[in-house]
């Protein structure tokens, strides 16, 4: 006895649509994720330059204008 040709595609169709939910689901995480690190990287190389930049300022001589 054959199965149904309509629930042999829904069956496969079912699998793919499956397959793309867990790939989109993935790639959404990883974009979530690289756009967290990028900020963190921004955020540490601002504060770094700031850091630098007090320190900069630091090593300036004093005047009275």
């Amino acid at each position: 006895m054959s199965a149904n040709p309509a629930v042999l595609f829904g069956n496969q169709f079912l699998s793919y649509l499956l397959v793309f939910v867990v790939f989109v689901v993935v790639v959404g995480i990883a974009v979530t994720v690289g756009i967290i690190v990028a900020k963190k990287r921004a955020a540490k190389k601002e504060a770094q330059a700031i850091a630098q930049s007090e320190i900069e300022d630091d090593e300036l001589p004093f005047t009275n204008n």
